[in-house]
């Protein structure tokens, strides 16, 4: 829940999650305003996401503060075709529907 006079456009962005699985056994993450990626972990129905690329270049080069700026993040494919992302350091510790979308390529 936004609080009272917050930015519209900005929650909107904030509560964005948006993640592309590539073939190649890496992803791209849009979450918490920031774009990452890195690789993917597959095991039956759940995947490990390991960040290993920011924005930030200097948390690029220390693979723990990474480590410390991301905890562990989760898929867990549903039966309904959906997916449930969590993350270890959400205060919330709330997982967050993902629903797939198809793309091109």
């Amino acid at each position: 829940m936004a609080p009272p006079g917050a930015n519209p456009d900005v929650v909107t962005t904030l509560s964005q999650v948006k993640l592309q699985i590539k073939p190649n056994g890496r992803f791209d993450l849009f979450y918490n305003a920031f774009p990452t990626s890195g690789n993917v972990q597959i095991n039956g129905q759940q995947a490990t996401l390991s960040v290993t690329d920011t924005i930030d270049r200097s948390a690029n080069e220390n693979p723990t503060k990474l480590s410390e700026m991301y905890g562990t993040l989760k898929l867990t494919g549903q039966k309904d075709g959906s997916i449930l992302f969590s993350d270890s350091k959400d205060p919330k510790n709330a997982p967050t529907r993902l629903l797939r979308t198809a793309t091109k390529g």
